[in-house]
Protein backbone atom coordinates (compact mmCIF):
# COMPACT_ATOMS: atom_id res chain seq x y z
CA UNK A 1 0.00 0.00 0.00
CA UNK A 2 1.45 3.39 -0.64
CA UNK A 3 2.29 5.97 1.40
CA UNK A 4 -0.23 8.84 2.06
CA UNK A 5 1.46 12.05 0.25
CA UNK A 6 1.89 14.36 3.63
CA UNK A 7 3.78 11.00 4.85
CA UNK A 8 5.79 10.86 1.91
CA UNK A 9 6.70 14.82 2.00
CA UNK A 10 7.76 14.51 5.51
CA UNK A 11 10.22 11.61 4.80
CA UNK A 12 11.55 13.79 1.75
CA UNK A 13 12.01 16.77 3.97
CA UNK A 14 14.50 14.84 5.92
CA UNK A 15 16.67 13.75 3.86
CA UNK A 16 20.34 15.19 4.55
CA UNK A 17 21.10 18.26 2.48
CA UNK A 18 25.10 17.11 2.72
CA UNK A 19 23.86 14.04 1.01
CA UNK A 20 22.71 14.54 -2.26
CA UNK A 21 22.94 11.13 -3.43
CA UNK A 22 19.72 10.39 -1.77
CA UNK A 23 17.68 13.13 -3.15
CA UNK A 24 19.07 11.57 -6.65
CA UNK A 25 17.66 7.87 -6.01
CA UNK A 26 14.48 9.15 -4.26
CA UNK A 27 14.05 11.38 -7.89
CA UNK A 28 14.44 8.11 -10.16
CA UNK A 29 12.45 6.05 -8.46
CA UNK A 30 8.96 7.09 -9.88
CA UNK A 31 7.48 9.74 -11.48
CA UNK A 32 5.75 10.80 -8.53
CA UNK A 33 8.19 11.45 -6.55
CA UNK A 34 10.67 13.13 -9.49
CA UNK A 35 7.75 15.38 -9.75
CA UNK A 36 7.29 15.99 -6.11
CA UNK A 37 11.03 16.64 -5.32
CA UNK A 38 11.68 18.59 -8.11
CA UNK A 39 8.64 21.16 -7.64
CA UNK A 40 9.08 24.92 -6.48
CA UNK A 41 6.57 24.24 -3.27
CA UNK A 42 9.00 21.26 -1.84
CA UNK A 43 12.18 23.06 -2.05
CA UNK A 44 10.60 26.18 -0.42
CA UNK A 45 9.92 23.91 2.51
CA UNK A 46 13.02 21.76 2.18
CA UNK A 47 14.76 25.31 2.67
CA UNK A 48 13.19 26.10 5.51
CA UNK A 49 13.04 22.82 6.96
CA UNK A 50 16.64 22.87 7.43
CA UNK A 51 17.87 26.30 6.77
CA UNK A 52 21.10 27.50 5.71
CA UNK A 53 22.57 25.29 3.10
CA UNK A 54 25.12 23.09 3.36
CA UNK A 55 28.64 23.29 2.21
CA UNK A 56 28.79 20.91 -1.13
CA UNK A 57 32.34 21.78 -1.71
CA UNK A 58 35.12 24.25 -2.25
CA UNK A 59 37.00 26.12 -4.82
CA UNK A 60 40.34 26.79 -4.79
CA UNK A 61 43.23 27.56 -6.76
CA UNK A 62 46.57 25.68 -7.15
CA UNK A 63 49.82 26.83 -5.53
CA UNK A 64 52.23 27.19 -9.30
CA UNK A 65 48.95 29.06 -11.11
CA UNK A 66 48.35 27.28 -13.62
CA UNK A 67 44.91 25.88 -13.70
CA UNK A 68 42.86 25.49 -16.77
CA UNK A 69 40.00 24.55 -15.31
CA UNK A 70 38.11 25.96 -11.96
CA UNK A 71 39.02 23.21 -9.45
CA UNK A 72 36.16 22.24 -7.28
CA UNK A 73 36.71 19.85 -4.36
CA UNK A 74 34.01 17.64 -2.87
CA UNK A 75 33.29 17.76 1.15
CA UNK A 76 30.03 15.59 0.74
CA UNK A 77 29.70 11.96 -0.59
CA UNK A 78 28.15 12.40 -4.08
CA UNK A 79 28.03 16.25 -5.33
CA UNK A 80 30.70 17.25 -8.41
CA UNK A 81 30.54 20.53 -9.88
CA UNK A 82 29.28 20.32 -13.80
CA UNK A 83 32.44 21.87 -15.19
CA UNK A 84 32.13 22.22 -19.40
CA UNK A 85 34.39 20.59 -21.35
CA UNK A 86 38.61 21.84 -21.12
CA UNK A 87 38.08 23.39 -24.62
CA UNK A 88 35.38 25.44 -23.14
CA UNK A 89 38.03 27.22 -20.71
CA UNK A 90 40.32 27.28 -23.32
CA UNK A 91 42.79 30.55 -23.48
CA UNK A 92 40.87 32.01 -20.21
CA UNK A 93 42.81 32.97 -17.94
CA UNK A 94 40.98 33.62 -14.74
CA UNK A 95 41.07 34.03 -11.17
CA UNK A 96 38.41 32.28 -9.02
CA UNK A 97 37.00 35.68 -6.78
CA UNK A 98 33.93 34.61 -4.92
CA UNK A 99 30.81 31.99 -4.44
CA UNK A 100 27.56 33.18 -3.44
CA UNK A 101 24.48 32.25 -3.92
CA UNK A 102 25.30 28.83 -5.86
CA UNK A 103 27.71 30.83 -8.68
CA UNK A 104 31.02 31.26 -9.04
CA UNK A 105 33.13 34.78 -9.86
CA UNK A 106 35.75 34.02 -12.35
CA UNK A 107 37.84 37.14 -13.29
CA UNK A 108 40.02 38.02 -15.95
CA UNK A 109 41.65 41.47 -17.50
CA UNK A 110 38.72 42.38 -19.51
CA UNK A 111 35.37 40.20 -18.25
CA UNK A 112 34.13 38.33 -15.56
CA UNK A 113 32.60 34.92 -15.81
CA UNK A 114 29.62 33.74 -13.42
CA UNK A 115 30.32 30.12 -13.57
CA UNK A 116 27.36 27.59 -11.90
CA UNK A 117 28.42 24.30 -10.89
CA UNK A 118 25.65 22.99 -10.29
CA UNK A 119 24.13 23.10 -14.04
CA UNK A 120 27.39 23.98 -15.29
CA UNK A 121 26.20 27.20 -17.12
CA UNK A 122 28.31 30.04 -17.91
CA UNK A 123 27.90 33.44 -18.58
CA UNK A 124 30.11 36.61 -19.48
CA UNK A 125 29.93 39.73 -18.47
CA UNK A 126 32.60 42.64 -20.04
CA UNK A 127 34.47 44.98 -17.79
CA UNK A 128 33.25 48.54 -17.64
CA UNK A 129 36.12 49.63 -19.09
CA UNK A 130 39.94 49.83 -19.21
CA UNK A 131 40.58 51.68 -15.79
CA UNK A 132 38.63 49.32 -13.83
CA UNK A 133 40.46 46.93 -11.77
CA UNK A 134 38.61 43.25 -11.14
CA UNK A 135 39.99 43.13 -7.42
CA UNK A 136 37.42 43.41 -5.22
CA UNK A 137 34.67 41.92 -7.31
CA UNK A 138 31.34 39.89 -6.21
CA UNK A 139 28.08 38.33 -6.96
CA UNK A 140 25.24 37.76 -5.97
CA UNK A 141 21.22 37.09 -6.98
CA UNK A 142 19.89 39.87 -8.48
CA UNK A 143 16.52 38.74 -7.49
CA UNK A 144 14.96 40.54 -5.07
CA UNK A 145 13.20 38.60 -1.98
CA UNK A 146 14.59 35.50 -3.30
CA UNK A 147 15.83 33.27 -0.44
CA UNK A 148 18.66 31.59 -2.82
CA UNK A 149 17.56 28.03 -1.95
CA UNK A 150 17.64 27.29 -5.55
CA UNK A 151 18.02 30.36 -7.40
CA UNK A 152 21.27 29.16 -10.00
CA UNK A 153 19.41 30.15 -13.02
CA UNK A 154 17.98 33.30 -11.94
CA UNK A 155 19.33 37.07 -12.72
CA UNK A 156 22.74 37.84 -10.97
CA UNK A 157 24.56 40.78 -10.37
CA UNK A 158 28.23 41.60 -10.59
CA UNK A 159 29.37 44.17 -8.27
CA UNK A 160 33.11 45.77 -8.79
CA UNK A 161 34.60 48.37 -6.39
CA UNK A 162 38.15 49.96 -7.10
CA UNK A 163 40.04 52.26 -5.98
CA UNK A 164 41.66 54.43 -8.40
CA UNK A 165 43.18 57.45 -8.15
CA UNK A 166 43.26 57.48 -4.50
CA UNK A 167 39.56 57.29 -4.74
CA UNK A 168 36.98 54.61 -4.63
CA UNK A 169 34.36 53.67 -6.89
CA UNK A 170 31.62 50.92 -7.62
CA UNK A 171 29.14 50.06 -10.09
CA UNK A 172 26.77 47.57 -10.42
CA UNK A 173 26.25 45.08 -13.54
CA UNK A 174 22.03 44.94 -14.39
CA UNK A 175 20.49 41.21 -13.95
CA UNK A 176 18.74 41.82 -17.21
CA UNK A 177 21.02 43.34 -19.58
CA UNK A 178 24.21 42.98 -17.89
CA UNK A 179 25.06 46.51 -18.52
CA UNK A 180 26.88 48.38 -16.06
CA UNK A 181 25.37 51.27 -13.47
CA UNK A 182 27.39 54.72 -13.62
CA UNK A 183 29.80 54.68 -10.86
CA UNK A 184 28.66 55.94 -7.61
CA UNK A 185 30.04 58.91 -5.90
CA UNK A 186 33.93 58.67 -5.02
CA UNK A 187 35.17 58.31 -1.19
CA UNK A 188 38.70 59.54 -1.08
CA UNK A 189 41.08 56.62 0.21
CA UNK A 190 43.88 57.81 -0.76
CA UNK A 191 46.73 54.83 -1.64
CA UNK A 192 44.78 51.93 -0.24
CA UNK A 193 45.10 48.19 -1.51
CA UNK A 194 42.00 46.37 -1.44
CA UNK A 195 41.37 42.61 -0.73
CA UNK A 196 38.88 39.80 -2.07
CA UNK A 197 37.03 38.08 -1.13
CA UNK A 198 33.76 40.22 0.16
CA UNK A 199 31.28 39.73 2.70
CA UNK A 200 27.02 40.46 2.29
CA UNK A 201 25.92 41.86 5.19
CA UNK A 202 22.41 43.23 5.40
CA UNK A 203 22.56 44.44 1.60
CA UNK A 204 26.03 45.55 2.28
CA UNK A 205 29.11 44.05 0.55
CA UNK A 206 32.31 44.59 3.11
CA UNK A 207 35.92 44.54 1.97
CA UNK A 208 39.19 44.64 4.60
CA UNK A 209 41.88 47.34 3.06
CA UNK A 210 45.13 48.31 4.14
CA UNK A 211 47.60 51.09 3.99
CA UNK A 212 51.62 50.40 2.76
CA UNK A 213 53.56 50.42 5.15
CA UNK A 214 51.38 50.69 8.19
CA UNK A 215 49.82 48.05 11.00
CA UNK A 216 46.49 49.49 10.57
CA UNK A 217 43.32 47.53 8.80
CA UNK A 218 39.79 49.10 7.88
CA UNK A 219 37.01 48.17 6.01
CA UNK A 220 35.03 49.37 2.77
CA UNK A 221 31.53 49.16 3.02
CA UNK A 222 29.27 49.32 -0.56
CA UNK A 223 26.47 49.54 0.26
CA UNK A 224 23.80 47.89 -2.45
CA UNK A 225 20.36 49.96 -1.78
CA UNK A 226 21.80 53.63 -1.50
CA UNK A 227 24.47 53.38 -3.65
CA UNK A 228 26.94 54.57 -1.26
CA UNK A 229 30.74 53.76 0.05
CA UNK A 230 31.62 54.35 3.58
CA UNK A 231 34.91 53.44 5.60
CA UNK A 232 35.38 52.64 9.01
CA UNK A 233 38.12 50.89 11.54
CA UNK A 234 38.58 47.09 12.38
CA UNK A 235 39.22 46.05 15.89
CA UNK A 236 41.48 47.30 17.74
CA UNK A 237 44.60 45.66 18.17
CA UNK A 238 43.92 43.25 14.89
CA UNK A 239 46.83 44.87 12.90
CA UNK A 240 48.22 43.16 9.29
CA UNK A 241 51.05 41.66 11.74
CA UNK A 242 48.00 38.87 12.42
CA UNK A 243 46.41 37.17 10.05
CA UNK A 244 42.62 38.59 9.69
CA UNK A 245 39.84 38.38 7.72
CA UNK A 246 36.27 39.70 7.49
CA UNK A 247 33.09 37.33 7.89
CA UNK A 248 29.25 37.50 7.75
CA UNK A 249 28.28 35.74 11.17
CA UNK A 250 24.95 33.42 11.34
CA UNK A 251 23.21 36.70 13.48
CA UNK A 252 23.65 39.01 10.63
CA UNK A 253 26.50 40.74 12.03
CA UNK A 254 29.76 42.02 10.50
CA UNK A 255 32.41 39.33 11.99
CA UNK A 256 36.58 39.94 12.00
CA UNK A 257 38.53 36.84 13.06
CA UNK A 258 42.34 37.84 13.39
CA UNK A 259 45.06 34.45 14.05
CA UNK A 260 47.98 35.65 15.71
CA UNK A 261 51.26 34.43 15.52
CA UNK A 262 51.40 31.87 18.86
CA UNK A 263 48.18 30.73 16.77
CA UNK A 264 45.06 31.83 18.98
CA UNK A 265 42.00 33.22 17.00
CA UNK A 266 40.26 35.89 18.15
CA UNK A 267 37.17 36.95 16.97
CA UNK A 268 34.72 40.23 16.97
CA UNK A 269 31.39 40.83 15.44
CA UNK A 270 29.81 44.56 15.01
CA UNK A 271 26.17 45.40 13.83
CA UNK A 272 25.76 46.88 11.08
CA UNK A 273 22.15 49.10 10.89
CA UNK A 274 23.02 51.01 7.23
CA UNK A 275 24.31 53.67 5.74
CA UNK A 276 23.68 57.58 6.26
CA UNK A 277 23.59 57.71 2.95
CA UNK A 278 26.44 60.49 3.09
CA UNK A 279 29.93 58.21 2.06
CA UNK A 280 30.84 58.95 5.84
CA UNK A 281 31.34 55.71 8.35
CA UNK A 282 28.64 53.35 8.20
CA UNK A 283 26.43 53.59 10.67
CA UNK A 284 26.96 50.81 13.69
CA UNK A 285 27.62 49.52 16.99
CA UNK A 286 31.18 49.50 18.02
CA UNK A 287 32.95 46.00 17.36
CA UNK A 288 32.27 43.23 20.61
CA UNK A 289 35.14 40.99 21.13
CA UNK A 290 32.91 37.51 21.21
CA UNK A 291 36.07 34.93 22.24
CA UNK A 292 39.33 33.40 21.54
CA UNK A 293 40.44 29.86 20.85
CA UNK A 294 43.99 28.65 21.27
CA UNK A 295 44.29 26.56 18.06
CA UNK A 296 47.18 24.50 19.16
CA UNK A 297 45.43 23.38 22.12
CA UNK A 298 41.67 22.93 20.25
CA UNK A 299 42.94 20.99 17.61
CA UNK A 300 44.59 17.14 17.36
CA UNK A 301 47.61 16.94 19.24
CA UNK A 302 49.70 15.92 15.90
CA UNK A 303 49.25 19.50 14.61
CA UNK A 304 51.01 21.12 17.47
CA UNK A 305 54.06 21.43 15.31
CA UNK A 306 52.48 22.80 12.22
CA UNK A 307 52.12 26.25 10.60
CA UNK A 308 48.37 27.33 10.77
CA UNK A 309 47.06 29.58 8.18
CA UNK A 310 43.67 31.39 8.35
CA UNK A 311 42.03 30.42 5.04
CA UNK A 312 38.54 31.62 4.79
CA UNK A 313 34.64 31.46 6.20
CA UNK A 314 31.63 30.20 5.00
CA UNK A 315 29.30 33.43 4.95
CA UNK A 316 26.19 33.30 7.22
CA UNK A 317 27.29 30.61 9.59
CA UNK A 318 30.02 31.12 12.09
CA UNK A 319 32.07 28.94 10.18
CA UNK A 320 36.33 29.52 9.86
CA UNK A 321 38.62 27.05 8.03
CA UNK A 322 42.06 26.41 9.09
CA UNK A 323 44.83 25.08 6.91
CA UNK A 324 48.00 23.34 8.42
CA UNK A 325 51.09 22.27 7.33
CA UNK A 326 54.67 23.03 7.24
CA UNK A 327 54.26 25.17 3.85
CA UNK A 328 51.21 26.72 3.16
CA UNK A 329 51.37 27.00 -0.36
CA UNK A 330 52.99 23.67 -1.35
CA UNK A 331 52.06 21.18 1.25
CA UNK A 332 48.78 20.96 3.59
CA UNK A 333 47.63 18.37 6.38
CA UNK A 334 44.82 19.27 6.21
CA UNK A 335 41.93 21.73 6.32
CA UNK A 336 39.78 22.29 9.44
CA UNK A 337 35.94 23.87 9.75
CA UNK A 338 36.04 25.62 13.09
CA UNK A 339 32.26 26.52 14.44
CA UNK A 340 32.95 29.26 16.35
CA UNK A 341 29.54 28.97 18.16
CA UNK A 342 29.74 25.46 19.15
CA UNK A 343 33.48 25.16 18.93
CA UNK A 344 33.01 22.02 17.03
CA UNK A 345 35.51 21.18 14.61
CA UNK A 346 35.91 18.39 11.82
CA UNK A 347 38.60 17.69 8.98
CA UNK A 348 37.26 18.45 5.78
CA UNK A 349 40.11 17.60 2.89
CA UNK A 350 43.69 16.80 2.65
CA UNK A 351 45.48 17.62 -0.77
CA UNK A 352 47.60 19.17 -2.94
CA UNK A 353 48.66 22.92 -2.06
CA UNK A 354 46.75 25.88 -2.77
CA UNK A 355 46.39 29.32 -2.72
CA UNK A 356 42.69 30.21 -1.68
CA UNK A 357 39.81 28.60 -0.03
CA UNK A 358 35.66 29.47 -1.35
CA UNK A 359 33.07 27.58 -0.30
CA UNK A 360 30.58 26.05 -2.04
CA UNK A 361 27.02 26.60 -0.19
CA UNK A 362 23.83 25.66 -1.62
CA UNK A 363 21.03 22.46 -1.76
CA UNK A 364 21.61 20.32 -4.05
CA UNK A 365 19.70 20.38 -7.02
CA UNK A 366 20.47 17.62 -9.79
CA UNK A 367 19.06 19.29 -12.64
CA UNK A 368 21.19 17.30 -15.42
CA UNK A 369 20.23 13.87 -13.28
CA UNK A 370 16.94 14.31 -13.12
CA UNK A 371 16.21 15.88 -16.65
CA UNK A 372 17.91 12.50 -18.43
CA UNK A 373 15.67 10.19 -15.87
CA UNK A 374 12.60 12.57 -16.84
CA UNK A 375 13.22 12.47 -20.44
CA UNK A 376 13.63 8.15 -19.94
CA UNK A 377 9.98 7.61 -18.84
Amino acid sequence: MALPDVILEEIFLRLPPDEPESLVRASLASKLWLGRLTSAAFHGRYREFHGDPPMLGFLFSSSWGNDRVPKLASTTTKFCGRIPPDDGWAGLKYDTRECRHGRVLLVGKKQVTVWNPMTGRRSVVDTPGKSWSTTAAAVLCGVAGCDHSVCHDRPFRVVLVDVDRGVARACVSSPDTGEWSKPCRGLELGDALLESPSVLVRGGLYYKFTYFPGNDVYILKYDLASDCLSAFEAPAGAGIADQCMLMAMQDCSLGFASLSHDSILHYWSRQMLGSDGGGSAASSSSWTQRGSIHLKSFLPVQIHTKLLMLMGSAEGSDIVFVVTGPGFTTDHDGIYQINLNSLHWKKIWKGEGFVNLLPYMSFYHPRGVLEQARSAM
